[in-house]
């Protein structure tokens, strides 16, 4: 691989300018890197409240994302279409706007040139044993009305309608899908030009393979990471995406990454992690400072020269 990457990280964020900004600024302290930000429509953040510099892009078009929808599909495709079509990079990494790099840019880029690798995942192969109802099959062979596609109350009457909705597909007469060519797991990644591309070609060869996420259900985690993994020409990481995640063990809370606090500073600072999600500076600011002063960036991003638009 040559001797300076070009990555493009891929930010969907819709709320708390503040981290944003100096998740940004972490991403540019190296000069190769381009941050390419969607602004969810919803979100009261505008344009000239993001980081004002070269590398920083803003897509001018903005989607609604909900949660458990295709929207989230749609920017991540958007996003992907958008950077490869803007330069040639040579990876392309996916994060929310709650992010935060937890080590210095410059050891991930020297562990991707190190490394190596076409793809950094977080993957089962589906139908996952152990999980309720079809192992996330009904994800995607079910068909979910809008007002399925929320997030309800905990122990609400809408999850429970829902729950017992899902676990219908296994009495499903008609054809169920072909379940040996889907894989879940962590809608967040990093891939490589050369698996980019068998993205694309993985896309062209199957036409139909949208409609079976238009109306499903938390369909992200799935729709990426078995394009992904049917790829036979790549070098792929199954189980690291570069990514710390806590997951809530509050029952309430189930199924939601925690929120970071200074009580998770001794495990972010000996994991083998990049990335760290999620950070809330209305929850624990000073979490957020301790790792934005590690990784250099200065307490608040400021502009630095001019913004690029998409």
């Amino acid at each position: 691989m040559q001797s300076k990457i070009k990555i493009a990280f891929l930010v969907i964020a819709h709320s708390n300018e503040g981290q944003l900004n100096l998740f940004i600024n972490q991403l540019l302290e190296y000069d190769n890197s381009y941050v390419f930000v969607h602004l969810d429509k919803k979100s009261t953040l505008e344009k000239d409240q993001i980081l004002s510099h070269e590398r920083v892009i803003i897509l001018e078009e903005r989607v609604n994302v909900s949660w458990g929808d295709y929207s989230y599909i749609k920017v991540v495709k958007m996003l992907l279409n958008y950077a490869s079509e803007y330069a040639d990079f040579d990876y392309y990494s996916l994060h929310s706007g709650v992010d935060l790099m937890i080590k210095p840019v410059q050891a991930l880029v020297d562990f991707l040139k190190k490394d190596g690798r076409d793809a950094y995942l977080e993957v089962e192969k589906m139908p996952i044993s152990g999980t309720k109802r079809c192992g996330h099959m009904e994800r995607i062979g079910l068909y979910y009305p809008r007002f399925m596609r929320k997030k309800y109350r905990y122990k609400s009457f809408m999850r429970y309608l829902r729950s017992a909705y899902m676990s219908t597909y296994k009495y499903l007469v008609f054809p169920k899908l072909d379940d040996s060519i889907y894989w879940f797991g962590s809608s967040f990644f990093t891939i490589s030009k050369k698996m980019l591309g068998d993205y694309y070609a993985f896309l062209s060869s199957n036409a139909d393979y949208d409609k079976h996420f238009y109306n499903s259900l938390c369909g992200d985690e799935i729709y990426f990471n078995t394009i992904f993994m049917n790829s036979r020409n790549c070098d792929i990481a199954r189980d690291n995406n570069l990514f710390f995640i806590k997951w809530s063990t509050v029952e309430v809370y189930a199924g939601s990454p925690h929120t970071l606090t200074m009580a998770d500073k001794k495990s972010l600072l000996y994991c083998n992690a990049f990335f760290a999600r999620k950070f809330n500076e209305d929850v624990d600011n000073r979490i957020i400072q301790f790792f934005a002063k590690k990784s250099k960036c200065s307490e608040m991003a400021e502009g630095r020269t001019r913004r690029a638009e998409a």
